[in-house]
Parts: structure tokens; sequence; C-alpha cells
């Protein structure tokens, strides 16, 4: 359960990270 967690949320910190450095204007209307 905590590492199916732990993996879970540095997945999605790599895709954050991925979108973020491709379009992070067009993402930033989105966060807000």
């Amino acid at each position: 359960m905590t590492w199916y967690f732990l993996e879970q949320i540095t997945n999605l910190q790599m895709v954050y990270l991925f979108i973020f450095s491709i379009s992070p204007l067009s993402l930033t209307p989105m966060l807000q």
C-alpha cells in the first residue's frame, strides 16, 4: 500500500515536470 502510494506520487511528479518543461504557460491557468 505504502509503496504503491509512493510510486504514484513519483509518477505524478515526473508527469508534472514533463508537462511544465513542455508548456508551462498553457497550464498556469489550470493550476490557478
